[in-house]
């Protein structure tokens, strides 16, 4: 798990107004507590007085368990739009995904935490480590739509799309990433099977063909053999994969357009990937080449 805290909810803590239960307590000692030069000196400048404050820095720094970013991660992985005006704390919870402004506003531990950024759920221990840094389950009590992308489309300048098949529920996905995705950025989509139950590239060409920055390729069976995950990687930075295909937030039409979401028992799972050294290497039949991050755990 990756964790920014805004000064105002590491103020509650250490000037004891509400008290932490075990899994809070647990969340303020984590090594992934993500920090800069600035949120330090925000961190200092209020807090610098305060023994426990000073004790847990203090333990951190001794440990080396603080997740230090800085601006170079913004400019090496080409976020575009206003990625680059970010704040300081804004930048911080684009990073890790996770920002808590308030622990009063924090439900029990097993409950979504809901800020002004995403929904995250926390399922159980296992999950409280680097990788997967968030996991959301779908089930058919969830109503969980694309619209979760919306962060990534607007920041990350390239994505890559990986299902084997393309489906008329999956296709309507990729729509919403072509109509959301920021002016100059470009969209792959990597397929294989094509029959009649699912789209061939030339379908597909033809289905988005007023959308420039989006190409189609059809794997080769030797990438097709390797690589069974789904997953949608955002730029180097982040992969996105998915238990079922793409079509598993069950987008219901009305009218040609998607009018509301019926997910399949799933999990979508968020990995980091910048950091690491694993990737995917993919060919296509026309020749194509292509390296992209892989997870690692």
């Amino acid at each position: 798990m990756r964790i920014v805290y805004s000064t105002d909810a590491l103020v509650e803590i250490f000037t004891k107004q509400l008290s932490l239960n075990q899994y809070e307590t647990g969340v303020l000692n984590t090594n992934k507590i993500a920090v800069n030069d600035e949120i330090l000196q925000d961190y200092n400048k209020i807090l610098n007085g305060n023994q426990y404050y000073q004790d847990w820095i203090s333990g951190l720094h001794h440990q080396s368990l603080i997740s230090k970013f800085g601006n170079s991660d913004i400019a090496n992985n080409s976020l575009v739009g206003n990625g680059k005006d970010l704040d300081h704390y804004a930048l911080a919870s684009y990073i890790t995904d996770q920002r808590i402004t308030s622990l009063k506003v924090c439900g029990p531990w097993n409950q979504p935490y809901i800020d002004n950024v995403h929904v995250k759920k926390y399922l159980s221990s296992s999950h409280q480590q680097s990788n997967p840094y968030k996991t959301l389950v779908l089930d058919d009590s969830t109503k969980i739509g694309f619209n979760i992308f919306d962060k990534y489309l607007s920041l990350e300048a390239n994505v890559y799309i990986y299902d084997q098949y393309i489906n008329e529920k999956s296709c309507a996905l990729i729509d919403y990433f072509a109509k959301k995705c920021k002016a100059g950025n470009y969209i792959k989509v990597f397929l294989f099977k094509e029959d009649e139950n699912c789209f061939s590239v030339a379908k597909l060409q033809q289905i988005f063909k007023e959308f420039s920055n989006i190409k189609f390729y059809r794997i080769d069976a030797s990438t097709a053999a390797k690589i069974h995950d789904r997953f949608i990687n955002f730029g180097q930075r982040i992969q996105i994969t998915f238990s079922k295909g793409l079509d598993q937030f069950g987008p219901k039409f009305s009218k040609g357009k998607v009018s509301s979401y019926s997910n399949n028992d799933s999990e979508i799972n968020f990995y980091d990937v910048h950091l690491g050294n694993s990737y995917h290497e993919i060919k296509c039949f026309n020749g194509g080449k292509f390296t992209l991050s892989k997870r690692f755990i």
